[in-house]
């Protein structure tokens, strides 16, 4: 099967961004907004731009979680950025306590600062330095063994139940938030590739070089 990947639309997102990005490697890419769980893709990209509780009403309204469920189940490749990420986990704490897609154990709560300056505000918004926390996953990473400069814009982080989901880090109030995750063929990240220039590029070739089941 060639590779065919799914960028999934509801509603919050840099859609044509990582459309365009993801065009430098793969030439079928589809746009779905409602349930196509019983297509054949070979790769999902879930991105985010907006509040937890509005990606996940929009995703359920669109029943867009069948499509995520059904496609990682058959060992589809899935790639959340920044709120899709964060929805990935089971609970997010941003205007009240709603549900997530429970593919990563643990939770999203407001990014923690001990005292706000120039270089930790929130939100956490430019540059930052993203380092792998181990050799758990070099495909993702591939050509990127020392890390990247990435762009972040968010105001919530995710804290995985497991450390080990936790693949790559940045530094933020002197201390590591969590940059990547990773739990099978689940993987996100909380900045955004598409517009972290050279490095995102590779990062989202590496994504789509990685061989799902189906392939």
């Amino acid at each position: 099967m060639t590779k065919k990947v799914a960028i999934l639309d509801y509603g919050s997102g840099n859609l044509f961004s990582i459309k365009k990005a993801c065009q430098n490697f793969v030439s079928e890419i589809e746009v779905i907004s409602d349930d196509r769980s019983g297509s054949e893709f070979t790769h999902l990209i879930l991105p985010g731009v907006g509040t937890y509780q509005d990606a996940m009403d929009q995703i359920l309204q669109r029943n867009l979680q069948k499509v995520i469920y059904d496609q990682c189940g058959k060992g589809v490749l899935l790639l959340g950025i920044c709120v899709g990420m964060q929805v990935m986990t089971t609970w997010g704490h941003e205007n009240g306590k709603h549900k997530g897609l429970d593919l990563i154990s643990g939770q999203t709560e407001k990014i923690s600062v001990k005292s706000a300056t120039s270089t930790n505000r929130i939100p956490n918004i430019g540059w930052s330095a993203v380092t792998k926390t181990k050799e758990v996953d070099d495909e993702l990473f591939s050509g990127l063994e020392n890390g990247l400069d990435a762009y972040f814009a968010h105001s919530y982080e995710v804290l995985p139940n497991k450390l080990e989901r936790v693949v790559a880090v940045t530094q933020f109030d002197n201390r590591p938030l969590v940059a990547a995750i990773k739990r099978e063929n689940i993987y996100g990240v909380q900045f955004h590739p598409e517009k972290s220039g050279e490095d995102g590029l590779l990062l989202l070739k590496s994504f789509l070089e990685i061989k799902s089941k189906l392939e």
